[in-house]
């Protein structure tokens, strides 16, 4: 794989002074990662607390403004604000859970003297995962500071969309400018620019598809633009809108990390399960660490290839990686049930009645399609008559 990683991601990272080595050059000091795993609790116990006094409003606010150009009145507001805006859009870069908990999980913690990176996990019903990467600071004083964060989910780094969002509040014909990647954009392709902008704002969706709909093809495939219509149709479920988007990206960027959450949700719906387990390879290679759900959900992609053995194997890796992710033992109870290893099924069974709190009798087995015929083997009726 061409990996945007390091061509693209890491010059980013690097010039922001954000570091995720693959392999830490030393063991990382418990005090740093305990400190930042307070810091997540605080999100996992529904206050944005210690997240927020973890941000310096300076540093923060410089790299959002950067070098848009965005309205006085704008700026002013954000510094009257500040902590409870970036609350908000951190919020809001998350789907809508219909009330469910969203689950923060460090999956790695990487650091190079006081600075380190910390990859976290979010899980959304469905089996839907969103993806942090933060770039963490530790002060002379002991105290945590996260200067900025990647977020897979939304393919974009925190300071970017805020800043984006604060343009679009009053876009000028300057910050229309700024936000095409065309060389010279003409007044007219400025003006469309700007009234999308507007309308993406203010969330009007016939009006924002009506103006990016009859723009000049160039300014239809801007990345700017892209991401909009990408966002706007999946706020709205419009499949098709959302198809074109996500195969105009796959097609300009094919090998960006950030985008490849949106190609597996994309894969999945389409049940193009090759090019999806594809993806999810190069996407757990992109974070330079094992993450159990990324292992699972290649498990059931291959399960649903029919690559039983291959299912089996990311499977293990996933209980490997993290025992107690419960998903990880769905998936190789499916495997080992599918490759007819129903001793291994057992064990997997175990785990999830002993581990997880599951009671999975003859009744409830039945009610699965796939897991049934367990119920009909030597080892799962020995098994089930000792543990009831």
């Amino acid at each position: 794989m061409r990996s945007l990683w390091y061509s693209g991601l890491a010059v980013l990272f690097l010039a922001t002074g954000f570091v995720h080595p693959a392999v830490a050059a030393d063991d990382p000091e418990p005090d740093f990662r305990a400190k930042f795993q307070d810091v997540l609790d605080g999100l996992n116990d529904n206050s944005f607390d210690k997240f927020g006094a973890a941000i310096s409003t300076s540093d923060m606010t410089r790299r959002i403004l950067g070098t848009r150009s965005i309205d006085p009145q704008v700026k002013e507001m954000l510094s009257t604000d500040f902590i409870s805006s970036v609350e908000g859009w951190f919020g809001e870069s998350f789907p809508d859970t219909g009330g469910k908990e969203i689950i923060g999980t460090l999956i790695d913690f990487q650091e190079q003297g006081n600075q380190a990176s910390a990859l976290v996990r979010y899980s959304l019903p469905g089996y839907r995962y969103s993806y942090h990467l933060y770039s963490v600071l530790l002060n002379d004083d002991g105290r945590i500071i996260i200067t900025d964060w990647l977020d897979y989910l939304m393919a974009n780094r925190f300071s970017d969309a805020a800043g984006e969002f604060l343009v679009s509040v009053m876009p000028s014909d300057s910050a229309a400018r700024k936000m095409l990647e065309i060389d010279s954009p003409t007044q007219s392709q400025v003006f469309q620019t700007r009234e999308l902008l507007k309308a993406y704002r203010d969330k009007q969706a016939d009006r924002y598809f009506s103006i990016a709909e009859n723009m000049d093809p160039t300014l239809q495939r801007e990345r700017a633009i892209l991401d909009r219509s990408l966002r706007m149709a999946e706020h709205l479920a419009d499949r098709r809108r959302y198809e074109a988007a996500v195969l105009v990206l796959l097609e300009k960027y094919p090998d960006e990390p950030l985008y490849f959450l949106t190609y597996i949700d994309y894969f999945r719906a389409t049940r193009d399960f090759d090019r999806g387990l594809k993806i999810l390879v190069n996407f757990q290679e992109s974070l330079g660490a094992d993450d159990g759900a990324a292992f699972a959900r290649m498990s059931a992609f291959a399960l649903a290839l029919g690559e039983n053995d291959d299912s089996v194997t990311y499977a293990l890796r996933a209980t490997e990686a993290e025992p107690s992710l419960e998903v990880g033992w769905w998936s190789l109870l499916r495997g080992r049930t599918r490759t007819k290893d129903y001793a291994g099924a057992i064990e997997a069974l175990a785990r999830l009645e002993d581990d997880f709190g599951h009671v999975l009798d003859p009744p409830k087995l039945s009610r699965d399609r796939f897991l049934k015929v367990l119920t009909r083997q030597q080892e799962y009726i020995d098994w089930n008559a000792a543990r009831r």
